[in-house]
C-alpha cells in the first residue's frame, strides 16, 4: 500500500507545478497565452457555460460531499 500511496502523493505534486506553471507562463512570457481572468472571461460568457459550471458544481457537491 506504501507504493500507490507515494505514487498518488507524487502525482498530486505534479499536478500542482503544472497548474503553477499555467497560472505563470501568462506573467513571464507576455502574450504566449491567455491570462487566468481572459481564460474565465471567455469560458462564463455564455450561459450554457455558466449552467454547466454550477451543474458539475452541484453533482460534486452530492456525491463528495452530501453521501459521505
Amino acid at each position: 500500500m506504501a507504493i500507490s500511496a507515494d505514487v498518488t502523493t507524487w502525482g498530486f505534486v505534479v499536478l500542482g507545478l503544472l497548474a503553477a506553471g499555467l497560472v505563470l507562463a501568462p506573467t513571464v512570457k507576455p502574450g504566449s497565452m491567455a491570462t487566468n481572468r481572459e481564460f474565465l472571461q471567455s469560458l462564463f460568457s455564455a450561459r450554457v457555460t455558466r449552467l454547466a459550471c454550477v451543474v458539475v458544481w452541484w453533482w460534486l457537491g452530492w456525491h463528495f460531499l452530501a453521501t459521505g
